[in-house]
């Protein structure tokens, strides 16, 4: 299968910034790769277990020594991928004298990680909806995860924070992620770092007042 193996291993198949777990030339991480490269391309619905083997170089049976069907394979990648990207977005909230000036640091963490593959918005944000159940409550868990560092913080710095609706930030940051997604559907990693002022004016007035939250967020 050297075809194949040539076509799992091509630049356009690998992430500008890779988690480590898809980085891997074993079969098992050439896999994950091949699922997020091909999901991302064709939509998990169109996406088969063949295309997935067949990008990664590997034959039907290596797949099934590893997964138990397409649906295991992409719920793996997709805890590997937001898994990452959750490390990534939790260091940059800690920059930049954190709450409240370190959510501008993780959003534009997130947009960087993103516009450099843009593959990444569809694979975690659009597709968990088209996949499966399983896959979209692994969606909502993400975004619940997510949202709880924001919560703890921006409730703790605001006097009204015990007011706030129970499940404000799981909505914005649904919002957020889905805002990414549809930019980059529309127009790829394109300019994807304008949004960032935008985003953080929209993650912050729940907790500051109008004013403080458009300064911040235009730093």
């Amino acid at each position: 299968m050297s075809g194949a193996a040539d076509i799992a291993t091509a630049p356009e198949h690998r992430f500008a910034a890779t988690p480590a777990a898809l980085a891997g030339a074993d079969p098992r991480s050439r896999l994950l790769a091949a699922t997020v490269a091909t999901v991302a391309e064709h939509g998990y619905g169109a996406t088969t277990v063949t295309q997935i083997a067949f990008k990664a170089g590997v034959s039907h049976q290596a797949f099934v020594r590893h997964f138990a069907d397409k649906e295991a394979c992409y719920l793996a990648a997709y805890d590997v991928v937001v898994d990452w990207l959750g490390v990534e977005i939790r260091a940059a909230l800690g920059r930049r004298g954190g709450w409240p000036r370190g959510v501008r640091t993780a959003v534009e963490a997130t947009l960087s990680l993103v516009a450099a593959d843009p593959r990444l918005a569809r694979f975690c944000a659009i597709e968990p909806f088209f996949a499966s159940a399983p896959a979209l409550e692994r969606h909502r868990a993400t975004v619940a995860r997510l949202a709880a560092p924001l919560a703890a913080a921006g409730r703790a710095h605001c006097a009204w924070g015990a007011e706030l609706p129970s499940e404000l930030e799981e909505t914005i940051v649904g919002g957020a992620i889905w805002s990414i997604a549809s930019h980059v559907r529309a127009a790829g990693g394109d300019r994807l770092a304008e949004l960032a002022p935008e985003l953080t004016y929209f993650l912050l007035t729940p907790y500051l007042d109008v004013a403080e939250a458009r300064r911040l967020a235009e730093e």
